[in-house]
């Protein structure tokens, strides 16, 4: 056990290592989609707070584990600060496909029109028979074999996705305008990249003959809490302030409802 432990001891390092030059490298790609620098050091902040081992993640709780006495950079982040997210957005995918290169890679994509060789794969499951339908495009014409191989990768997208809402928050953000949930779902989706590109880049201790199994994403983000990742503000004076400022503004928001629903019902009768 001592062996397999020093192993994963060598890839947490490693994994530390990559994390914080990959958080590094993409953060500098998008840093002039920022007219000010508190806003792109918010986006770092946020991206690693989106990872941090916590129940909900929303600006509330984001900003308490961070340290914040409240939640207003983060909402002005979302809603108001001079950022040109669709800049970012592009940024960060050329930077996530560039660093993720690979020969065998898979795109897939969800497009109607689509220009180049088409068809339909059907697949019937072999206890249920049930059919499963898939539209299949490709560049140059591609073998029966090759779109078989292909399909049978699909299943990764769907474990990204719910990597994404699992562990980053992607459908957590409680947004109410297009900006904040575009500027939500864009920092959801750097925190992923940059997870998903450091475990792209971490030598894994498993070599040939070793007994340990490739760290999955879930299993090398419990090595970055300990290693990379801030952990969240937990002590005792941060956390009463937290619990005062969360029922104060619940109660104001009760009275402006009780306030609201009577204006309401008299402007009905």
């Amino acid at each position: 056990m001592t062996t397999f432990q020093n192993q994963v001891a060598v890839e947490a390092t490693i994994a530390e290592r990559e994390w914080t030059a990959a958080l590094g490298a993409v953060t500098e790609e998008i840093g002039d989609c920022f007219k000010r620098r508190e806003p792109r050091a918010v986006v770092r902040e946020m991206t690693e707070a989106m990872l941090m081992e916590l129940d909900t993640r929303n600006c509330w709780t984001l900003a308490e584990a961070l340290g914040h006495r409240g939640p207003h950079r983060l909402q002005h982040l979302l809603s108001r600060a001079a950022v040109d997210h669709d800049g970012a957005r592009d940024r960060i995918a050329a930077w996530a496909a560039g660093e993720l290169a690979d020969p065998d890679a898979v795109l897939i994509v969800d497009e109607r029109h689509w220009p180049g060789h088409a068809a339909v794969l059907v697949r019937r499951h072999r206890y249920t028979r049930e059919l499963s339908f898939y539209r299949c495009h490709s560049a140059t014409p591609a073998t029966l074999a090759d779109l078989v191989d292909v399909v049978c990768c699909r299943w990764r997208v769907e474990e990204d996705f719910q990597t994404s809402k699992g562990v980053c928050g992607l459908d957590q953000g409680q947004t109410t305008c297009w900006n904040s949930w575009m500027r939500w779902t864009l920092i959801s989706k750097l925190a992923a990249a940059v997870l998903a590109i450091t475990r792209a880049h971490t030598t894994t201790a498993t070599t040939a003959g070793s007994e340990l199994v490739p760290a999955s994403g879930r299993e090398l983000l419990r090595l970055l809490r300990i290693t990379a990742l801030p952990g969240p503000r937990r002590d005792r004076d941060h956390l009463l302030h937290w619990s005062a400022w969360r029922r104060h503004h619940q109660h104001q928001a009760a009275e402006a409802h009780r306030r609201w629903n009577n204006i309401t019902a008299a402007a009905t009768t």
